[in-house]
């Protein structure tokens, strides 16, 4: 691979900002066993549209998880942001699993929703 991990991380750090490196790294080189700290808001999907990001925190908030949306369209300004950089649903750590769970139905109850035979 060209440029290897260098390049890597001078492109993440360009696109998502050095928070994310550290986070990132933090994460990677962890000692094994250490958990993140539950209250810790970690990422559970995006979505190219903020109505479907909003629609699923409200969906999760319906089944008793704390949610919240980072929407990347310049506070409605520039929706087509959303396309590229996605709007995120962050959720806190300890409710990670849950709230899979919880988005895997949402997803499945949506009409036109395919369904997979099985």
């Amino acid at each position: 691979m060209p440029g290897g991990l260098a390049d890597l991380g001078r492109w993440v750090r360009r696109v998502h900002g050095v928070g994310l490196v550290r986070r990132v790294r933090d994460w990677l080189f962890a000692p094994t066993g250490e958990q993140p700290d539950p209250e810790e808001l970690v990422e559970l999907s995006r979505f190219a549209t903020r109505l479907d990001a909003e629609l699923t925190v409200n969906g999760l908030e319906l089944h008793g998880i704390r949610a919240e949306l980072y929407a990347a369209d310049a506070g409605g300004w520039a929706p087509h942001l959303g396309l590229v950089q996605g709007n995120r649903v962050m959720v806190a750590y300890g409710d990670l699993q849950r709230a899979a769970a919880v988005l895997g139905r949402l997803q499945s109850d949506q009409p036109g929703a395919g369904s997979s035979a099985g």
